[in-house]
């Protein structure tokens, strides 16, 4: 028997089987109206408790992996509060651009060449049509290079 052949088909299964992992929590996280890394809050004996998902797991605000709260939370057990990704500032700024640019549809943030905040506004053509600099601390809760539509962020409907 050809060793290397067993152990391609090993090493093939044990990514098959990460990559359904990971999609499982993203799956997850969407079913609770989360995406992946937003923090959510666990309620639990009139305590609140942050966590997270991401790829791997569920995390709580340590960056520790725990997944002790899972079956509770499938189950409808432990209730959650799903925290903003918009500060009022935030989400009011984005709403006075909203209101003036209405052939803008979505917002993404990136690094320039220096390292400085922007916002990339997208057009419903897919293009970029403007880039504000915006300031380090604002849109903290938004992942880098992820495009987020009005609809995602609260601010359309």
């Amino acid at each position: 028997m050809d060793l290397s052949i067993a152990s391609e088909f090993t090493i093939k299964k044990k990514e098959e089987e990460t990559m359904k992992i990971k999609n499982g929590y993203a799956k997850l996280a969407e079913t609770l109206g989360l995406e992946l890394g937003q923090e959510f809050i666990i309620v639990a004996d009139g305590r609140r408790y942050p966590y997270y998902f991401d790829s791997t797991g569920l995390y709580n605000a340590n960056g520790e992996r725990n997944s002790h709260p899972l079956h509770q939370l499938l189950s409808g057990e432990l209730d959650i509060e799903i925290t903003p990704l918009l500060t009022l500032k935030e989400s009011s700024y984005l709403r006075t651009l909203y209101t003036i640019c209405d052939d803008i549809y979505a917002i993404r943030l990136s690094l320039d060449s220096v390292g400085h905040k922007v916002m990339n506004c997208v057009a419903a053509c897919g293009m970029s049509v403007v880039d504000i600099m915006i300031a380090d601390d604002l849109f903290e809760k938004l992942s880098l290079n992820r495009k987020y539509t009005w609809k995602e962020l609260g601010l359309e409907g």
